[in-house]
């Protein structure tokens, strides 16, 4: 290779050398802008993605946290009138409904007491309005059908519910409910149970708890707009999928099916902050997500808020900057070669001329040639 090059015309020597030194200086520079360009787009990508799942996080964390701070008023007042006495049904009926009433984005609002908790004449009120055959005092006051109505919180009507309410007993603790499904008219959609325990004496002898359309926190979801294609999304603390930017067809589902590994999983399940990737098996680009913990009350089970980071899109200006720059210096580059071809003919042609009159003195042997002097540097 080396003798190559020395075997090469001065012309073209200059030519290699200097322009293979200008090309390599314009490789570099173009690697390092395309790196560090690439780099801040990315930085700045999810540093916004970043931001906007935080604030629309916080949004539903707002509206789930007021319901359970709704509820747990109404617990603290159900506490506050058994302290006082035997509190009469009528009046707690009346302030559940009320609730409900006053809260349009509310499904249900209802409580249930352990058997003769309340007042101990749960015998008396069987089969009355709003009670079972029991006479336990459970009041499910709701909207399923439209207009508010109540009906006793049992198994068959209200089977979520129902096993909110034993859990929330058991471990007397603020819970959140996994997306439970119900049937509004002659449609499937789904809820969010969110219930507080009621303490006397020490004990937990009831159950307040409020019902929420998870369709209520769906117009949150899709204000989420990043970077043309990207979406915002709802999980429970399961996984499970409770409102989608742009597909609702996959409500319900658990987040694993559509490829998300166990460790955000269990991230979502402990509250934690989790930035994850896949690759998508139909157009086999990357997409990267981040979830945000949301926190319900003093629940344990927090949810999460996911949005999508489409990165295929955030490098698009990116790469655009670089063609452009590939253009520019390639252009660039052709103006300096014609440069350089030029000085390289200034400079090589009187080394040639002088070649040729040494090589006809040689082959002459003819003293008295002269090699013309048209310069005064170290050639002439």
């Amino acid at each position: 290779m080396f003798q190559k090059f020395r075997n090469l015309k001065l012309r073209t020597k200059l030519l290699v050398s200097i322009c293979s030194v200008a090309w390599l200086a314009f490789a570099i520079t173009i690697a390092y802008i395309g790196y560090h360009t690439n780099t801040i787009a990315k930085e700045d990508a999810f540093d916004k993605a970043r931001e906007s799942a935080h604030r629309f996080a916080n949004m539903v964390q707002a509206d789930l946290g007021g319901a359970m701070d709704t509820a747990k008023t109404i617990a603290r007042s159900f506490e506050g009138m058994k302290q006082q006495g035997t509190p009469p049904r009528d009046m707690m009926d009346g302030i559940l409904r009320q609730v409900l009433l006053d809260n349009p984005g509310f499904l249900a609002v209802w409580t249930r007491w352990e058997p003769d908790a309340l007042d101990g004449k749960d015998a008396d009120f069987a089969n009355a309005f709003g009670h079972d055959e029991s006479g336990q005092y459970m009041p499910y006051w709701n909207r399923l059908g439209g207009e508010v109505d109540v009906e006793p919180l049992s198994e068959k009507m209200a089977t979520g519910d129902q096993e909110q309410y034993l859990e929330t007993l058991k471990s007397g603790q603020e819970t959140v409910s996994e997306p439970i499904f119900f049937k509004k008219g002659n449609t499937r959609e789904l809820k969010a149970v969110l219930s507080v325990p009621v303490r006397f004496m020490g004990k937990v002898v009831a159950v307040v708890g409020i019902d929420i359309p998870v369709s209520t926190l769906a117009p949150i979801v899709r204000r989420v707009k990043l970077f043309e294609t990207g979406y915002g999304f709802l999980v429970s603390n399961s996984g499970i999928l409770v409102a989608h930017g742009t597909n609702d067809s996959i409500l319900g589902k658990s987040t694993q099916e559509y490829g998300f590994s166990q460790s955000t999983l269990n991230n979502i399940r402990q509250g934690r902050e989790d930035n994850t990737f896949m690759i998508s098996k139909v157009t086999g680009l990357r997409t990267d997500y981040i979830f945000i913990p949301i926190q319900i009350g003093n629940a344990k089970n927090p949810w999460s808020f996911g949005v999508n980071v489409p990165l295929e899109n955030v490098l698009k200006r990116p790469r655009q900057l670089l063609y452009a720059t590939l253009i520019v210096g390639n252009i660039a580059l052709l103006g300096l070669l014609a440069i350089v071809y030029l000085i390289s003919g200034g400079i090589s042609r009187p080394v040639v001329e002088i070649a040729g009159v040494v090589n006809k003195v040689a082959t002459d042997r003819d003293l008295t040639l002269q090699v013309p002097v048209q310069s005064r540097d170290e050639v002439a």
